[in-house]
């Protein structure tokens, strides 16, 4: 709920199933108590709270809901099935029903993912053996502690070479 209203006019990006129907429960919530309002202050179901209420949810709930398709690789003017009465709306449902990318798609990164770590570059490494290497030598590291470091740091494959 509250990532969807940080991002309440970002179109672009993604955004997963949880943000989205956070978003549609928030908005549903939201709407119930506008109509309250208006019943209890106007006896009538739909009167200006409910209308102020939805006029400011329109950009937030556009925005969500186009996040939330390109989250499944599909571009945002697929929200104007919305306007196709009874199948377009159904079909729209199945969509944000559907489970993420889960890789990186045209839109950006999965939402939630964290990002891949850099492989230490050789040198890097190269450092990090002459330190242990100088460890051993003054007794602090034991030849199974050091070579087992190693392997970490090198990898089974690279073992050979050293």
């Amino acid at each position: 709920m509250f990532a969807a209203l940080k991002r309440y006019a970002e179109f672009q990006g993604r955004s997963d199933r949880k943000e989205y129907w956070l978003w549609v429960l928030t908005y549903t919530i939201g709407g119930v108590i506008a109509a309250a309002v208006d019943l209890v202050l106007l006896h009538r179901s739909f009167g200006p709270v409910s209308a102020l209420f939805m006029l400011a949810s329109l950009v937030p709930s556009a925005a969500v809901s186009v996040r939330r398709l390109h989250d499944t690789g599909r571009s945002g003017w697929w929200t104007l099935l919305a306007f196709v009465p009874i199948l377009g709306t159904i079909w729209l449902l199945v969509l944000f029903l559907l489970d993420s990318d889960r890789k990186t798609n045209k839109y950006g990164s999965r939402p939630g993912a964290r990002p891949a770590p850099e492989p230490a570059s050789r040198s890097d490494n190269l450092d990090k053996l002459e330190k242990m290497a100088e460890l051993k030598a003054k007794g602090l590291l034991t030849d199974d502690e050091f070579n087992s470091e190693k392997a970490k740091l090198l990898g089974r494959e690279g073992l050979s070479a050293i």
